[in-house]
């Protein structure tokens, strides 16, 4: 086993744009993640031939200009999908209509840039629901990224505290109904037809991919990692889930930025 590779793998950037977490109007102002950084992404891909799946939030698309990027990428073959509309940190506690709000409009946007609909998903920090899937199944994806299993969840979440410690919408990212999923969720896809959000029964529609983690420990494999933990414990976890039958490895569009890049 050591020696064995991933069968099918995938680089996936989630695209948590700086006009997002500025909280800036998309149409009055061109987000430098779109442009000058993207292209540090796109000219890895170009150098080493392989292609990303790119999530984007939707109200980013509501620039033109933005837009028109996007739809570059998926011209030059990179996969776009569905990040939600405005990336609210209690997306895993909304209701039923506001979950669909935000996947729908999105998605709208998406086609309209792209001439194409988005078939992939990935939930804001990961917060996956039982709504998300039903809805998800409704609107026909082919697959879901959102769970997270394991609990390093609560770890982040202590994080995203940090993250957001000057901001209203500090304590809004408890509101979450996946922790039981958190848990209890192991690392191999599987389809599910909503009735749960981590029972491996293959019974259903949507295929979900989880974050890689490792076996025993469930650690999980994502870029951001190391920036955070020691090289040779990032080593160790890309070892195991790098063996895994399916692997995906997640990068933010942040990973390739400096403070030059932030507008003042």
């Amino acid at each position: 086993m050591d020696d064995q590779v991933s069968r099918f793998a995938n680089i996936n950037i989630n695209f948590d744009s700086l006009g997002w977490a500025l909280q800036t109007d998309p149409k009055e102002s061109d987000d430098p993640t779109f442009f000058d950084i993207a292209e540090r992404f796109l000219s890895l891909a170009d150098k080493y031939d392989f292609r990303y799946t790119i999530f984007v939030i939707g109200r980013d698309l509501e620039n033109p200009a933005v837009a028109r990027e996007v739809k570059r990428w998926q011209d030059m073959g990179h996969e776009i999908g569905n990040h939600s509309y405005s990336h609210p940190p209690e997306f895993g506690g909304l209701s039923y209509d506001d979950t669909y709000d935000e996947v729908k409009k999105a998605h709208d946007l998406i086609t309209k840039a792209c001439k194409r609909p988005p078939v992939g998903f990935i939930a804001p920090g990961w917060a996956t629901s039982k709504n998300l899937i039903d809805i998800l199944i409704r609107e026909k994806y082919s697959y879901d990224t959102s769970l997270f299993p394991s609990w390093f969840m609560y770890l982040i979440q202590v994080k995203f505290l940090w993250n957001f410690k000057y901001d209203k919408r500090r304590f809004t990212i408890f509101r979450r109904s996946d922790h039981t999923a958190n848990l209890l969720g192991r690392p191999e896809p599987f389809f599910t037809n909503g009735t749960s959000m981590f029972h491996h029964k293959n019974d259903g529609q949507l295929l979900v991919f989880p974050l890689p983690t490792t076996r025993y420990l469930k650690i999980p494999c994502w870029h951001t990692m190391n920036f955070i933990f020691p090289r040779r414990l990032n080593r160790y976890v890309l070892h195991h889930t790098t063996n895994a039958e399916f692997f995906y490895y997640l990068v933010h569009q942040t990973d390739l930025m400096d403070l030059d890049d932030v507008p003042p």
